[in-house]
């Protein structure tokens, strides 16, 4: 295209055309000079006389990067920009090397490129901005330097802290490394922290996850992390992980990622670097000094946070915890039409297998309904252990106490259901059978914090005595799910609060004559505080000291029971903890109970707090707004 057909095109002189491309057009408007580009880039039009004309625009855009990585982030979004504005891309890299840098200039130069953006080897090679000064082509300086523009790492860094501020931790640790960029995010959470009035200590800081030291966590020398380096977060993090630390519950731990590769390791928190906006934004900035706009670009990015997976209140401030201790097992089921039983021979046509065991599933109860919860038992050197550990991974359960126990096979619970729900259970203890009191003061600092402890029979009784004895010298709550046991020990009820036998359990922790009531008065006497007497369809009987209550079943259909004193149980002591009274709290379990029986399996069939209490404002509106319950839930 000539210049007279392009100016007939734009509606504009030759001669305007002509000052426009040779960047001689201090008396042409703006809206005019933005016109005629315009239109340049619509139609390719480079004048005849580019190449020897060195002030004839040829709408390409240089790239000289000094550092390759951050040149990988930047340059797609670079050439993305430049394209949308019109512009191609020529693109260089200095490496180390002054005299490599000097080339480049050398060649954006000969090159009659219209503008360029550089990443100045260092401070001291920034003098070579002269060269493209005297040939008159603009340019954007990136990196740390006065009047450059650059990406904002202190910003980022006070953001970042800022976030673990905000979830209530004040003893944080700063991971940031030695480079330009590390020592900039650092500032920036020392600036927070000055901010906020937090003391800093240097103490605190450290150049690599290898110098953290994982024991700060336990001597609360730290709460929360802070890492300049994803790479160094993950190794932290995989070994906390592998120390059984639980993370969050433990430490908080938050990093930066790089924007361009979206969430890279979804389960670390992280804030996203906006390599793309700042590449895009520098484009932009370019093109404003070569078309001369009115106004420059603003930029004002934002940091986005991935996800709060690793993310958490300090672990004193964070919900109501509670432990577990009990049986773990691998629940076997098989449907029949009527229950076997001696001289008759059942076929099945329905089986199923679930994790469960009553420590189990009363932590899932639990967690499901709000809590945070860790467990103390054990499983066995088979693959059903995997099948356990990663039930628990899933609900979000502590498994620091859960060990595993080579040439044992995991506990195996077989249960038989017939059609109207009623089932029979018979258990291969296995691993179950050899948890032990050292098991229970080897997490030991599991009870610290705590403040409920739920302990099943179907362990070994010095471990259950171990349990109960370690609760009450802590300060926790003690209910007791007294299963496959006769009698209990002096030593034993004086550490229980709440005891949860259905009947049959009753007339084996208290043999002999004698109602229900006078047997669970022979508990109280002993020094258990609350004894509650579950009677499946028929409801459950409260006893305390001086009072008595019973509570009506709720009125659900039953597919499978197993898992109902369980259900309860985890209901019980959830709603104890949200500050509900003894009686409303048997309510709500007994209502949870209800949903338990709906579904076969105990884990499949737990109540979550959402459907749960979706179901109490429905049906019983008074009872969830009981005015005993905290506020702060």
């Amino acid at each position: 295209m000539t210049i007279k057909e392009f100016a007939l095109l734009a509606g504009v002189s030759v001669s305007t055309v002509s000052k426009i491309m040779n960047g001689k057009d201090a008396s042409i408007s703006a809206r005019t000079r933005e016109h005629v580009l315009k239109l340049a880039k619509e139609y390719n039009y480079v004048p005849y006389a580019s190449a020897a004309a060195p002030t004839t625009r040829t709408l390409t855009m240089g790239v000289i990067f000094q550092n390759t990585e951050h040149g990988k982030r930047l340059v797609s979004s670079i050439l993305k920009e430049a394209a949308s504005l019109g512009y191609s891309l020529l693109l260089r890299e200095s490496g180390d090397s002054v005299d490599t840098e000097l080339k480049n200039i050398s060649a954006m130069a000969a090159a009659h490129t219209d503008g360029v953006i550089w990443e100045p080897v260092s401070s001291d090679s920034l003098f070579l901005g002269e060269k493209l000064d005297r040939a008159g082509i603009p340019y954007v300086v990136i990196g740390p330097y006065k009047g450059a523009f650059h990406m904002d790492f202190e910003k980022i860094g006070d953001t970042a802290t800022g976030l673990l501020v905000k979830k209530r931790h004040a003893s944080i640790a700063c991971v940031a490394g030695d480079d330009s960029l590390a020592r900039e995010f650092f500032q920036g959470y020392r600036k927070r922290l000055f901010d906020e009035k937090l003391p800093f200590r240097q103490e605190l800081v450290f150049p690599d996850a290898k110098s953290l030291p994982v024991s700060g966590i336990l001597n609360g020398l730290f709460t929360a992390a802070v890492f300049f380096s994803q790479a160094e977060a993950l190794k932290f993090y995989e070994t906390a992980r592998n120390l059984q630390y639980e993370i969050p519950a433990d430490l908080s731990l938050l990093t930066l990622r790089d924007g361009s590769s979206g969430g890279d390791l979804p389960f670390l928190s992280s804030l996203a670097i906006p390599f793309d906006a700042f590449g895009s934004q520098a484009a932009r900035l370019l093109v404003a000094r070569i078309e001369k706009w009115e106004h420059m670009p603003e930029f004002s990015p934002d940091f986005p946070l991935n996800t709060e997976a690793t993310l958490s209140v300090p672990r004193d401030l964070q919900k109501k915890r509670v432990i577990s201790i009990g049986s773990v097992n691998m629940d076997n089921y098989l449907a029949f039409d009527a229950l076997p039983h001696s001289g008759r021979t059942v076929t099945s046509s329905d089986s199923a297998t679930y994790p469960g065991g009553k420590c189990l599933n009363q932590a899932v109860g639990v967690a499901r309904l709000g809590h945070h919860v860790s467990v103390i038992g054990r499983v066995g050197g088979d693959a059903d252990s995997d099948s356990i550990y990663q039930a628990v991974r899933d609900c979000r359960i502590d498994s620091s106490g859960l060990l595993r126990t080579p040439g044992q096979k995991t506990g195996q619970a077989y249960i038989f259901v017939q059609k109207n729900g009623e089932s029979m259970i018979s258990i291969l203890s296995g691993a179950n059978s050899q948890v032990c009191p050292g098991d229970i003061t080897a997490a030991e600092r599991l009870f610290d914090g705590a403040c409920c402890c739920l302990i099943q029979t179907e362990i070994p009784m010095e471990a259950v005595l171990t349990a109960a004895s370690m609760a009450k010298r802590y300060g926790l709550m003690t209910v007791l799910k007294p299963s496959s046991c006769g009698p209990l020990t002096e030593e034993l009820l004086k550490n229980i609060d709440v005891a949860v036998p259905n009947a049959e359990e009753l007339s084996m922790i208290c043999p002999g004559k004698g109602s229900i009531k006078e047997k669970a008065a022979r508990l109280l006497s002993h020094g258990i505080k609350t004894v509650i007497v579950t009677l499946g369809a028929g409801g459950c009987w409260i006893f305390g000291k001086e009072t008595a209550c019973h509570i009506e079943a709720a009125d659900f259909r039953s597919v499978d029971n197993t898992g109902a004193a369980d259900a309860f149980i985890s209901a019980l002591v959830s709603y104890l903890l949200y500050g509900f009274s003894m009686e409303a709290s048997c309510r709500i379990a007994s209502c949870a109970a209800g949903f338990s029986i709906t579904r076969q399996g105990v884990t499949p069939a737990l109540v979550d707090k959402d459907t749960l209490e979706q179901y109490l404002e429905q049906n019983s509106p008074s009872l969830i707004k009981e005015a005993g319950r905290k506020k702060d839930r």
